[in-house]
C-alpha cells in the first residue's frame, strides 16, 4: 500500500513530505494492525566492556575505598562469565 499525494507543498516542510510520500509494506500495516512491537526496546545484543583480567576500573572515594578494595563490582563482562 502506498501513500502518495501530489499537492503543491512548501519545500520546506519536510514532515508534509514525509507525511505525503511515505511508503507501508504490507507486512508492516499488517504488524501494525494487529499490535505486535515494531521496535524492540531491549536488543538482544548487549555490548560488553572489554578488559583484562583485574584490569578493569574502580573509582574510589574516602566513603568506599575499603569496600571497593575488598569487594569489587562487577562489570558487564565478569558478570557474564558468572552467569
Amino acid at each position: 500500500m502506498a501513500a502518495f499525494g501530489v499537492k503543491n507543498v512548501d519545500e520546506k516542510d519536510e514532515a508534509l513530505q514525509y507525511q505525503l510520500g511515505r511508503y507501508i509494506s504490507s507486512n508492516e500495516a499488517f504488524w501494525r494492525l494487529l499490535a505486535f512491537p515494531i521496535h524492540e526496546r531491549y536488543p538482544a545484543v548487549v555490548h560488553l566492556g572489554v578488559h583484562l583480567e583485574n584490569g578493569q576500573r574502580v573509582y574510589f572515594t574516602e566513603d568506599n575505598a575499603q569496600q571497593k578494595a575488598n569487594v569489587p563490582t562487577d562489570t558487564t563482562l565478569t558478570a557474564f562469565f558468572k552467569l
